[in-house]
């Protein structure tokens, strides 16, 4: 069944900051976003067989030596729209609170969300089509080719005064059109590849071009949160992965990396994978960078929040 969108709250590593959300100060100990997600989560809808379901159906193929995939998918959008009077109504419970946060000089205390008993924010349902195609194209090197394309009918999209989410005043439909190329290829390295190191195992590279277009576009349209520029119809990207088996397996080495073209964001993902003696016991370490251009030209969430992880995966 349905289940809906969470982002991490305000100050936390991945969160937005305060200082970037909360316009209040004294008082950045109850984010505006941490606030609306409370909401968020009393509007969701419960658990029932009327109108709380998913459904969809994939079909595959072979034909003139490509694999691919046609599917469907009926489900409720996981990220809300906003009501637009409504939600004016219940924000401003949150300035009222701020503006006595600034007159008094403490944190900003909001009513709690049980107290507004209307209904702000809806979970509407869409439509995606797809398909996926893949071959081998040996003139090219001997490289595997992959497309993926989607057609999102009616996705639900909050509409804001020059798109800015903060000024949301109501929500409309729109179709969203987009798909990505990958090539990839194992690649000899010349003196690497026969190391003892690598032990003769190539290495494989992929990238990735992707681009997506709401279609019938509005100035208005609430997009980077599928990371647009504000005011664009379009954007793209590109995403390189790099693996690399060393020491006959026992180690493994995994880039991942994407920039998006019209926002200047970007990520890179370097970490290395330990195989424990077994099948399924994996050990993993990495480093998570983080970034955006000059010019920020969506909100700025998650640059400058690098961080090292580990984890211990189980696989079957």
């Amino acid at each position: 069944d349905f289940r809906g969108i969470q982002i991490p709250y305000e100050g936390s590593h991945y969160g937005s900051e305060h200082g970037a959300t909360n316009p209040f100060t004294p008082g950045p100990d109850f984010g505006i976003f941490s606030w609306q997600q409370q909401k968020w989560r009393r509007d969701m809808p419960g658990w029932n067989l009327k109108d709380n379901y998913e459904f969809g159906f994939r079909m595959t193929g072979y034909t003139w030596d490509i694999d691919w995939t046609l599917l469907f998918w009926n489900a409720r959008d996981d990220a809300p729209v906003a009501h637009g009077k409504e939600v004016n109504a219940y924000i401003l419970q949150y300035i009222t609170a701020g503006v006595f946060s600034q007159i008094l000089g403490r944190g900003i205390n909001p009513p709690d969300v049980s107290e507004y008993d209307k209904r702000v924010y809806y979970f509407k349902r869409y439509q995606t089509f797809g398909g996926t195609a893949q071959t081998v194209v040996k003139p090219l090197w001997d490289t595997v080719w992959r497309f993926e394309w989607y057609y999102e009918k009616n996705r639900p999209l909050n509409v804001g005064t020059d798109g800015d989410k903060a000024a949301t005043y109501g929500w409309t439909r729109r179709n969203i059109l987009g798909g990505a190329l990958q090539c990839s290829k194992y690649i000899r390295i010349p003196w690497f590849t026969e190391s003892v190191l690598a032990n003769n195992s190539q290495m494989n590279v992929a990238l990735t071009y992707f681009y997506e277009k709401v279609l019938n576009f509005k100035n208005d349209l609430v997009v980077d949160s599928r990371d647009h520029k504000a005011g664009a119809s379009s954007t793209d990207s590109l995403t390189l992965f790099v693996q690399q088996d060393l020491l006959q397996g026992s180690f493994m080495f995994i880039f991942t990396g994407n920039y998006f073209l019209r926002t200047k964001k970007w990520m890179a993902v370097p970490a290395l994978t330990y195989v424990l003696p077994g099948k399924h016991w994996r050990w993993d370490v990495g480093y998570v960078a983080w970034g955006v251009g000059r010019e920020d030209y969506i909100v700025r969430s998650t640059d400058r929040k690098d961080s090292i992880f580990t984890r211990i995966r189980y696989e079957f």
